[in-house]
């Protein structure tokens, strides 16, 4: 029992290493859950607001862009029409979207917003929300690099668990999931298309 526990510490610890050099490595492009500006067509855009801090996804607290991005994409639920207020104040009804609820910080008053639309992707099959926002790069202060750390690690423990309980709802399938010839592919696939700084973020999720 000792060895399990003490292998399953020096994973995480490898893990949390792995994903400190990353961050560091792009410490000049770590993004913030504040809205620069919005992408073409997004739909968010009808609820959302420029400089909208996001605080949290259906109730989970976000501290990071890509924190926030997955939240989006995960949490979401695809709705077959939402009504929304357009700029001069009509109703504009969308459809086949995804809609989720996000607490934003706006104007120093903390707001819930309701059923929140982006647009539908798929993904292995099953329908995800896209994030349809630019945001604000965050300073590259010793805090938020540390921010940063415990918010990547703490992400791909909660992937991890969202895809377990993904393929037990029927969500996942099990051809989604990875062997080692996948996670190599994957590796090599990232390494052509990315660079070589987002492999050390696949190593940081292999221990």
């Amino acid at each position: 029992m000792l060895i399990i526990v003490a292998g399953g510490i020096f994973n995480l610890i490898t893990g949390v290493i792995f994903f400190a050099i990353f961050v560091f490595i792009i410490r000049n492009s770590l993004g913030s859950t504040v809205i620069y500006d919005f992408t073409d067509d997004a739909v968010s855009s009808y609820v959302l607001k420029q400089n909208d801090k996001i605080l949290e996804v259906n109730g989970k607290k976000v501290g990071i862009s890509s924190d926030a991005v997955f939240r989006i994409a995960w949490e979401a639920v695809k709705t077959p029409s939402v009504e929304v207020t357009g700029e001069n104040g009509e109703k504009i009804v969308l459809e086949n979207v995804c809609v989720v609820d996000l607490t934003v910080l706006r104007d120093g008053e903390v707001l819930l917003l309701e059923d929140v639309p982006f647009s539908s992707g798929e993904s292995d099959g099953f329908s995800m929300a896209e994030a349809d926002f630019i945001v604000y790069r965050d300073a590259t202060d010793v805090k938020n690099i540390f921010k940063h750390i415990f918010y990547q690690t703490k992400l791909s423990v909660d992937q991890v668990w969202a895809a377990l309980g993904g393929i037990f709802t029927g969500r996942v399938g099990f051809e989604s999931v990875s062997g080692p010839i996948g996670v190599t592919n994957a590796i090599n696939q990232t390494a052509n298309t990315a660079g070589y700084r987002f492999v050390i973020y696949f190593a940081a999720l292999l221990p």
